[in-house]
């Protein structure tokens, strides 16, 4: 075990696209940060009902990520950094939206859904898709448990941040910093494009 965790830090500092990789992945963990306060947020402060704001909402979450599951097994295998550098942009529309709600009202939250759906449709099976594919047999078995425990640490830590922002400051501040940490993860992608796909 000890082995194997010596092996995946010496990959994570010399292999500059699985870093990449997993730098973008746990960004995207911690932009989770808002997903337990999306309902708060409708019901608090928009002042949907429960009922509207757990049916409604989540039906347009779950028609999102039947989309987005459809869509990575159509083409979650071909061009798979710009599967997931399009799939972030869908993320990002979460937050963004949620955020123009708070200014006009609840109707384009039932967007935010739907956009957050695709998202969690395929997402965080896309990079697991791309390190299966990329690491080398004799690597994937340290690969595949260094990004599950990034990953882990990325998730675990989220809805501390989360919580302590809608405490102390709004949902809107948890909104901005999910928006801030997937916005960063796209960035990852942008940068180091020309390194992902030639991987």
């Amino acid at each position: 075990t000890l082995e194997m965790a010596r092996e995946g830090l010496i990959g994570l500092r010399q292999d500059a696209p699985f870093r990449a990789v997993i730098i973008a992945r746990v960004l995207v963990a911690l932009a989770t940060l808002a997903a337990p306060f999306y309902i708060g947020f409708a019901t608090e402060q928009l002042g949907l009902s429960s009922d509207v704001a757990v049916s409604r909402l989540l039906l347009m979450q779950t028609l999102g990520s039947v989309a987005g599951a459809l869509a990575f097994s159509r083409y979650g295998d071909q061009r798979s950094v710009q599967f997931m550098a399009g799939t972030l942009v869908f993320a990002i529309a979460q937050p963004v939206l949620a955020l123009v709600a708070s200014v006009t009202g609840p109707a384009p939250l039932y967007a935010a859904f739907l956009m957050g759906g695709v998202a969690l449709g395929c997402l965080g099976v896309s990079f697991i898709n791309w390190v299966i594919l990329y690491a080398t047999p004799e690597q994937r078995p340290v690969y595949s448990g260094l990004f599950n425990s990034m990953s882990a640490v990325g998730l675990l830590v989220a809805p501390l941040i989360g919580g302590t922002l809608v405490e102390l400051v709004s949902y809107e501040a948890a909104f901005a910093a999910a928006l801030l940490f997937l916005a960063g993860a796209l960035a990852v992608f942008l940068h180091q494009g020309a390194t992902l796909r030639a991987a």
